[in-house]
């Protein structure tokens, strides 16, 4: 793994690939060891937010997560709550047949 400021407390990255997976989740999971001052990383992940009287099941994808299958987003999420990252997720509007 390439080295990092350990004084990083912001991390974005744009356009991640399937190959960057392994690293950005291992980066997560050793955060102490690699960057103790990590706070927010972006990937640029958003969430479609439906209105409130449109149903969707939880098995349609609401999240976009470009790069990561949705296993590897949940696994990656949990692990920046338990390390005390912060995810940003961006909120988008549903496709128009959800307009009111």
């Amino acid at each position: 793994m390439r080295a990092l400021p350990q004084s990083l407390e912001y991390l974005t990255l744009v356009g991640t690939t399937e190959e960057e997976v392994p690293s950005i989740a291992a980066l997560i999971r050793n955060k102490t060891t690699y960057i103790p001052h990590l706070k927010e990383l972006n990937l640029y992940w958003s969430i479609l937010k439906y209105p409130e009287n449109k149903t969707r099941s939880l098995s349609e994808t609401l999240y976009k997560h470009p790069g990561f299958t949705r296993e590897e987003a949940c696994e990656l999420w949990q692990d920046c709550i338990a390390k005390g990252v912060k995810m940003l997720v961006t909120s988008c509007t549903p496709p128009n047949e959800f307009a009111e």
